[in-house]
């Protein structure tokens, strides 16, 4: 079993008499009918695990935001454990020999590296993909008691390569020089393929996060793939950031070529530059994140980020300068 906090119900802080808000995991199998009773809302919660026997109580009380609820069976003592994935777990990982019943929440891509073949008093709840070795049905589907996602069983006589979190990888390492053919690559976080694609040494490619590829390697990779997250086919050299970071005309001006523009965080555009020097050095870009600018870029950028994933916005201090002048 994955060693994990245990979560716990609310602190008195985040709770009164009337009221529980903004708890990731609200366990209420300690609560008695006549507390919850007292409750008149429950709010901001990712995940309400609640006793069986107290559901008709439950219905009594608004629940404002609430992402799901997890009814559990009375009478024995529930362990909740919340991870956050992307989360790799052996196929004997949902055996428990404990005296409770272990309910597992995991808020990402789930992967089980070995076939399931039995659950016992491990029940799981998974925002996210889950996959899992073919012959793992039964006993999987057994001990999920909620999927938010799609669940995909794999078949491979190689082996299983993860990438998770942030990766950039060179396009060689997706010919698997030192693998087998068999072998199944699975990215469960954003992966940047930073040169191009020349052969493929995989079995099968699953996406569960998000994977930046050339576009000239569409046509290639498209046969090994399948895709539960993102697929971003970019052109141009990439150029990649993270976190916070500000761009002034002397950056653009000392590249020696366009570029496709990765930002991960929040990025803001000087005053500076121009459209035309912007649109002479950025061919596309691609956004995760926020990015704050000018508002005589903004429109540009708007034109040139091809995948948005957050806000583009007019930089706050000349919102005020131009409010001054009015």
């Amino acid at each position: 079993m994955p060693n994990k906090d245990k979560t716990i119900a609310p602190k008195a802080s985040q709770t009164t008499e009337k009221e529980i808000k903004h708890v990731a995991t609200l366990d209420l199998t300690g609560m008695k009918a006549e507390d919850l009773a007292k409750v008149e809302t429950i709010s901001h919660v990712a995940t309400l695990i609640v006793p069986e026997s107290l559901m008709g109580v439950l219905a009594d009380v608004k629940l404002e935001h609430v992402a799901s609820t997890i009814p559990v069976p009375d009478g024995k003592q529930v362990n909740v454990r919340n991870m956050n994935g992307p989360i790799q777990m052996g196929g004997d990982s949902l055996v428990s020999d404990d005296d409770c019943l272990q309910l597992l929440v995991v808020n990402g891509p789930l992967i089980f590296m070995t076939p399931v073949t039995e659950s016992r008093d491990v029940q799981l709840v998974v925002n996210g993909p889950v996959f899992a070795p073919q012959g793992s049905e039964n006993a999987l589907g057994a001990a999920i008691r909620q999927l938010n996602g799609p669940m995909d069983f794999y078949h491979t006589d190689g082996d299983i390569k993860v990438h998770s979190g942030q990766a950039k990888l060179n396009g060689a390492v997706l010919a698997n020089a030192n693998g087998s053919p068999e072998d199944i690559l699975l990215i469960a976080g954003q992966l940047l393929v930073n040169s191009q694609v020349e052969s493929v040494g995989f079995k099968q490619i699953y996406i569960a996060g998000q994977a930046l590829i050339p576009k000239e390697a569409e046509e290639l990779l498209s046969p090994y793939l399948q895709v539960f997250g993102q697929i971003v086919w970019y052109s141009g050299t990439p150029r990649s950031f993270d976190g916070n970071e500000s761009f002034n005309a002397a950056f653009f001006d000392y590249l020696p070529e366009p570029i496709t523009l990765i930002l991960n965080g929040i990025i803001k555009f000087d005053a500076d530059i121009t459209p035309e020097l912007l649109k002479e050095k950025v061919t596309e870009i691609i956004l995760n994140g926020i990015i704050e600018a000018p508002a005589h870029l903004v429109p540009l950028i708007q034109v040139l980020t091809t995948e948005k994933n957050g806000m583009i916005n007019v930089a706050d201090d000349e919102s005020a300068d131009e409010d001054a002048e009015e």
